[in-house]
């Protein structure tokens, strides 16, 4: 049996939190196992301005299995196409303009996880990605 749990809520049309979260049971285990797919808090203090910090799914592109522009998330698994992709912990910065958006972002890679949660983090693996999106001439362009 499996589920699945999205909370998302925004305060003072600013600050937003947002988590999602996995649940599995069998009859194997004894206990359900709970994996936090994605956690951000996600400020927006202006307009053409989106910070975030915590676990997220960064998709740069549409790929599902394979996407070479997708250094960020940990390998999905091409014989579950069920399986829900985790994000990854860091910490970004979006400036989402009508034509253009320019991103940055920080991941760590973790190790040592249980249940979503790392007990300790690599910082010298971290991963620094940027992207430019272009929406002209009715097509999506991304620039890495």
């Amino acid at each position: 049996l499996e589920g699945n749990i999205e909370l998302d809520h925004t305060f003072f049309k600013m600050l937003r939190l947002y988590t999602d979260t996995s649940l599995f049971f069998s009859t194997q285990r004894k206990d359900i196992l709970v994996k936090l797919n994605e956690a951000i808090i996600q400020l927006t203090p202006h307009e053409y301005v989106d910070l975030w910090v915590g676990k997220k799914r960064v998709a740069f592109s549409p790929g599902f299995s394979f996407t070479p522009s997708d250094v960020l998330n940990p390998g999905k698994n091409p014989t579950d196409p069920t399986l829900q992709r985790e994000g990854r912990y860091g910490a970004g910065i979006q400036f989402p303009f009508d034509k253009v958006t320019l991103s940055l972002t920080w991941a760590v890679w973790e190790r040592d996880t249980q249940y979503g949660l790392p007990s300790t983090f690599k910082f010298p693996r971290s991963a620094y990605q940027a992207r430019v999106y272009l929406n002209l001439w009715e097509s999506d362009i991304n620039i890495f």
